[in-house]
């Protein structure tokens, strides 16, 4: 594309419409946003991109095994926890029906060092067992990319990923 043209959206709608030659009263706005967003997201699991990855520091709060995730979050790359001796341990990421089994009574008394961590809900992910000291952790994890659904007009000369989606949806569909 040459340099000072723009790609936006609307410009890319019509390109799949036009490829998969649905009109806009089958194929409407809505459902073809949707569409692109999943598109984004099997791109997004389909390479690993440097330039999403982000880490949080914390302290976990002794007796309290959630800790609150970031909303932008999109995959826990790891979890590192830092013991009283000051060596930095990684945590063993599990399925939440590991936690729920391995550790069935979590309570502010049964405390110890985290060996495990499992996503939990939108807001948080568990450790266990509840921490009995408040460790310090980093989160290195990937952030949600803005969907070009976000916005209408998309710069694709200075947006090297932006580039790859656009020509994924105009000419490998």
């Amino acid at each position: 594309m040459p340099s000072g043209l723009t790609y936006t959206l609307t410009n890319l709608q019509d390109d799949i419409r036009g490829y998969t030659e649905v009109g806009d009263t089958v194929f409407s706005t809505s459902v073809l946003n949707k569409f692109i967003q999943n598109a984004e997201n099997r791109i997004y699991r389909s390479f690993d991109a440097d330039l999403e990855r982000f880490y949080a520091t914390s302290t976990c709060i002794i007796g309290n095994r959630y800790v609150s995730i970031p909303s932008y979050l999109r995959v826990i790359r790891y979890i590192q926890l830092t013991n009283d001796d000051g060596d930095q341990v990684y945590l063993e990421q599990r399925d939440p029906s590991f936690m729920a089994e391995y550790y069935s009574t979590p309570s502010s008394s049964s405390t110890s060092i985290p060996k495990y961590y499992a996503n939990w809900d939108e807001e948080y992910w568990v450790v266990a067992p509840t921490p009995d000291t408040a460790y310090a952790i980093t989160m290195a994890f990937n952030k949600e990319p803005t969907s070009l659904t976000d916005s209408s007009i998309v710069r694709v000369e200075h947006m090297y990923p932006i580039n790859i989606k656009i020509y994924f949806y105009t000419h490998v569909w």
